[in-house]
């Protein structure tokens, strides 16, 4: 997926995101149209991936190179567990996913819209979080905000059945702060007033690594920080349809 490459390849740049940063991938036709410029050391094979870095305003959260159409979903100041920021990278999206779906009655869905949308759609997603004053969101930490949070609203159709999701996350999430015992999970995945947030269509969501949703086709995200006095940790945000900008 193109944003792990963004993420993880970073190299010295991990503190650069302090009032956030945006990401967004090439739409098909500008990557097939478009020269790129040649890697600065030699490659032993063809490269199968160019990516690139600039700083940006992180208050302009408009995509550059698609259009934005319906808001999906949109809620605000829904708190998580601070240990976030410590923890290793599938129980960071522990976290995030269980705030969302136990909170569900929070969180605003477009009933004006064709949902789930149709598998293999682009989406957007937009987050602004409120942390401590002296919180920091390394790069390495958003992938699993935006795993967490992509699962969150995707349904869940494992190969190898509910029994294995509800397993999976139970072990992931043990001795986590926000105890996640197996019958709430199996119930946040499996009771109607949960399942309302499933906008995205279904998919395995946990494999044998971890996290797995179909975060492939989020193409563009913004990720904006707000510090404050208080020791508690909240999200806002919103998902959005958006559709390639032609040429």
């Amino acid at each position: 997926m193109f944003y792990s490459i963004l993420f993880y390849n970073i190299g010295g740049f991990e503190d650069l995101c302090l009032r956030g940063l945006i990401f967004e991938g090439f739409p098909q036709w500008m990557a097939k149209t478009v020269t790129f410029p040649d890697p600065p050391c030699p490659l032993k094979s063809e490269p199968r991936n160019y990516y690139s870095y600039e700083w940006v305003s992180v208050d302009d959260q408009e995509p550059r190179l698609w259009d934005r159409r319906k808001t999906l979903a949109s809620w605000a100041n829904i708190p998580f567990e601070s240990s976030f920021f410590d923890e290793s990278s599938t129980r960071k999206a522990c976290i995030i996913w269980h705030a969302l779906r136990s909170h569900a009655d929070s969180i605003n869905i477009n009933e004006n819209s064709q949902l789930p949308i149709k598998q293999g759609s682009k989406f957007g997603v937009c987050l602004k979080l409120h942390i401590p004053t002296g919180k920091k969101l390394n790069i390495d930490k958003v992938k699993s905000l935006i795993d967490g949070t992509v699962a969150a609203f995707q349904g869940c159709n494992n190969d190898n059945g509910i029994d294995y999701v509800v397993g999976r996350i139970d072990s992931i999430s043990n001795g986590l702060k926000t105890n996640l015992p197996s019958d709430n999970i199996r119930k946040y995945l499996t009771c109607r007033k949960y399942r309302k947030l499933e906008i995205l269509w279904p998919g395995k969501i946990m494999n044998g690594n971890g996290w797995a949703p179909d975060d492939d086709f989020c193409v563009f995200g913004s990720v904006v920080l707000d510090n404050t006095p208080s020791s508690d940790c909240m999200s806002s945000g919103c998902l959005f349809e958006i559709k390639e900008r032609k040429s």
